[in-house]
């Protein structure tokens, strides 16, 4: 299968995919998708960091309600346009995802909305977090 270039939006909502493998495939054949929904579907395991590091044309990405565990990867910071970021309810764990303490980052970034809550993050918020002026949605541990 060739990468499908034209596809901007894509639900993969309540699908029962059980796998992580999913990442992985999107990130073979899914080149300017902006928009993703792949909540409701129980994928175990950690989010693989290449993800992060191949859709950077992502500017919204629902993971809500799942079985993902381990860290936020730090390669999120690396999609580009990414404005609104949803992972709530999983069993990710760590400390605030590192690509959101980072200065430089808020500079290239309009971010939007950001929920972490119901997992099991730990630390203080980053006081640099009121660098994100277009912050409408935070909602946290």
């Amino acid at each position: 299968m060739n990468s499908t270039s034209s596809l901007l939006y894509l639900n993969l909502s309540a699908n029962l995919l059980r796998s992580c493998s999913i990442f992985h495939w999107l990130s073979n054949f899914i080149a300017n998708l902006r928009t993703l929904y792949l909540e409701y579907n129980f994928p175990e395991g950690p989010i693989p960091v290449e993800f992060g590091k191949v859709i950077n044309s992502l500017e919204y990405l629902n993971l809500t309600d799942n079985k993902l565990q381990g860290k936020v990867p730090s390669s999120f910071g690396s999609m580009c346009k990414l404005q609104r970021l949803e992972l709530s309810n999983n069993k990710l764990n760590g400390k605030f995802p590192s690509f959101i303490q980072n200065s430089s980052w808020y500079s290239r970034h309009i971010f939007r909305e950001l929920k972490l809550s119901y997992n099991q993050i730990t630390g203080e918020m980053p006081e640099s977090i009121e660098l994100l002026y277009e912050l409408e949605v935070l909602s946290s541990f």
